[in-house]
């Protein structure tokens, strides 16, 4: 028995060449354009495992070297003393809302983090009373996890270590934040030793006044929904459920945009007038 080789008519083979073409390029677009990111690529396996046996010990920083919560003079980092644009974030630690608003900002920071002051601030209730010192919508395992990047930020203050640290808490999952096996991978994926330089913070009242003070700092902005976003000290956006209040988008060029407006409205009043007419 013969097998009969089909035969296609030029029309048939051009319309077969164009389909293919044309898949080849949609995937090759599909695997190329990717977002960037401030934070780095944590691997598939970060659903942590047990801790490693030896840690690569980090010198502490002294106490003067420590930031306060305070955004004071917006001039923080800046080598030529240009100031810095605030960004706050309202924040509850394992709120999908709150980590929807951080993953956008990642995207947004890859953009303009040289341009902006940004800090989280919690989301509570003051209760001397709770076993934190504060009531949390999502448990104490949420007032835990709060602190613990408080306090990680509290001893690492530069923005792409205490940052890297909550996107890489976000990466394994809000079920798992609080989880004190999870603080110490991250912070040894972020190159720091949790046991020596951030455990007797969480474990101690320095703490407990953090996220007192990120809480009081939260009701002195009337803070209620997390995520709130704060740019140059204006509501500028909210997502609770949905986007809500966002006048000026919700994307992340939309922030990158209201930000370099707000940076060039500080630093050069001027330039950014003629660029608003």
């Amino acid at each position: 028995m013969t097998t009969r080789t089909p035969t296609y008519s030029p029309k048939t083979l051009l319309s077969i060449t164009c389909i293919i073409i044309i898949t080849f390029s949609s995937l090759q677009q599909c695997t190329t354009t990717t977002t960037a990111r401030f934070s780095q690529a944590y691997p598939s396996g970060l659903t942590i495992q047990t801790p490693r046996p030896s840690y690569t010990t980090v010198s502490t920083l002294a106490d003067s070297e420590r930031v306060s919560l305070n955004q004071v003079d917006y001039l923080t980092g800046s080598p030529d003393r240009r100031k810095l644009v605030p960004v706050v974030l309202g924040v509850m630690s394992k709120c999908p809302d709150a980590q929807i608003c951080e993953d956008v900002f990642d995207k947004v920071l890859a953009e303009v983090a040289d341009k902006v002051d940004i800090l989280l601030t919690y989301i509570g209730e003051i209760d001397p009373s709770a076993e934190y010192g504060v009531r949390c919508r999502h448990g104490n395992i949420e007032c835990k996890g709060d602190i613990q990047q408080l306090c990680y930020r509290n001893r690492f203050p530069k923005l792409h270590d205490w940052w890297g640290f909550i996107q890489c808490e976000n990466y394994a999952g809000l079920a798992r934040v609080g989880d004190e096996e999870l603080a110490k991978s991250c912070a040894r994926v972020n190159g720091h030793d949790w046991d020596s330089d951030v455990k007797d913070c969480t474990t101690g009242s320095q703490g407990r006044q953090l996220l007192e003070s990120s809480i009081e700092h939260a009701k002195q902005l009337r803070i209620r929904r997390s995520c709130s976003i704060f740019i140059n000290h204006k509501l500028i956006c909210i997502r609770d459920g949905v986007w809500k209040n966002c006048d000026d988008g919700h994307g992340v060029a939309d922030f990158v945009k209201y930000i370099e407006h707000e940076f060039d409205l500080i630093n050069h009043p001027s330039r950014a007038e003629q660029t608003t007419v």
